[in-house]
């Protein structure tokens, strides 16, 4: 198991004590911590965008969510090194939040959900632990299995909470509107893994389109060849 001194390790205490204090301080006062999409839009709470990601006011997601960060995040830790897992984890993170405003803006009903950003946060670190993996073997708690076949798992669980782990009496579409955050931040990893960073992905993309460019030029052109209509006795690099 990875060592305690890790920053995954220390994620892990924050998304902890991020969902305990939370939950007392929502249970006190009217101040919530989760992202309500209809408060960042018209009351401009956007310290939301941040402060629901260590959240999960779940049992088990707490428990859960704690050991992935811990253990998956402590392997990519040791692959990647610190700087590059918490790097790309805060990109995926921070960017949730407005997406999921985004999406709340298309869809009215739920701009007044409360959510969390916990399994958003754990379900990455699953998703990239996997795919890093790829074809290779990893250890599912003692099932060996395809580091994709891992990745989907992960995915899998996001999919089961929007179709069995819904509060009672909350409608199917506010179950999948639930799991937003999550399939927002299993996206982009995947997207992250696939294509690289946005900023390699549109160096490709401006190569791609150069490419393009010269076959297109490149068809204009027609060899000429240095002896046709040339005097036999003239000096060719003069002519």
């Amino acid at each position: 198991m990875p060592s305690l001194h890790t920053v995954s390790a220390k994620l892990a205490a924050v998304f902890v004590a991020g969902s305990v204090v939370a939950r007392l301080i929502e249970d006190s006062t009217d101040f919530s911590l989760r992202l309500v999409p209809g408060q960042v839009m018209t009351d401009f709470t956007l310290w939301q965008l941040v402060t629901f990601i260590p959240v999960d006011f779940s049992v088990m997601g707490v428990v859960f969510g704690a050991i992935v960060i811990w253990s998956m995040g402590g392997a990519l830790e040791s692959w990647w090194g610190r700087r590059r897992m918490f790097s790309v984890l805060a990109a995926v993170m921070l960017l949730t939040g407005p997406l999921t405003v985004g999406a709340a803006f298309l869809y009215s009903p739920m701009r007044h959900l409360p959510l969390t950003g916990g399994w958003a946060l754990a379900g990455s670190i699953w998703v990239l632990y996997g795919l890093y993996i790829g074809r290779g073997e990893a250890n599912f708690w003692g099932i060996p299995m395809a580091g994709n076949s891992l990745a989907a798992i992960g995915v899998g669980f996001v999919a089961l909470q929007a179709l069995v782990g819904r509060p009672q009496g909350v409608p199917l579409s506010l179950g999948i509107a639930l799991v937003v955050p999550d399939a927002l931040a299993l996206a982009m990893c995947y997207g992250y893994m696939r294509w690289g960073s946005p900023r390699k992905l549109w160096v490709k993309v401006q190569s791609l389109w150069l490419e393009r460019q010269v076959r297109r030029r490149s068809r204009r052109l027609s060899v000429i060849s240095g002896q046709r209509n040339m005097p036999s006795d003239s000096d060719r690099y003069l002519h």
